[in-house]
């Protein structure tokens, strides 16, 4: 996180691509960078200000590269108000082409189940806060975006 504040700077991210993420593409299939997934959970004014541009920058250096249609620039999804209002300018900022992806993390792995992710049969689980059940991951993670 700390890092962040310096990825703003088109030559401090361009290198960053080249050296962490161009060498090693074709190897190991990078499809996705994701910036600043631990910003909110912090007081680190700087870095929540540099979210934003830091991801235009990023994408800018993966277009220059010819990369952005192997790589898509992500922030990990929250269910916060605040990441909503953070992703919305990036999204609209964003040329239509270009695939965007919001990531949704699993809280606790230890809690859900294999076939609750893997979407096999199974009783499902009861959200606390609607009463509502899915049966599967997927779809439980789409209303807690929304």
């Amino acid at each position: 996180m700390s890092y962040l504040p310096n990825m703003t700077d088109p030559n401090k991210a361009h290198a960053w691509i080249e050296q962490h993420v161009q060498p090693y593409i074709s190897l190991t299939k990078i499809t996705c960078i994701t910036v600043g997934n631990e910003v909110f959970s912090s007081n680190d004014t700087q870095s929540m200000n540099s979210l934003l541009p830091a991801m235009q920058t990023i994408y800018g250096s993966l277009v220059s590269l010819g990369l952005d249609e192997q790589v898509t620039v992500n922030i990990q999804g929250l269910s916060n108000q605040i990441l909503l209002s953070i992703s919305n300018p990036f999204l609209i900022s964003m040329p239509k082409s270009n695939r965007l992806f919001l990531l949704m993390p699993i809280h606790n792995p230890d809690y859900v189940s294999l076939e609750y992710v893997l979407f096999q049969p199974n009783q499902g689980m009861t959200d606390s806060n609607t009463n509502l059940n899915y049966d599967n991951i997927l779809y439980a993670q789409i209303d807690a975006v929304y």
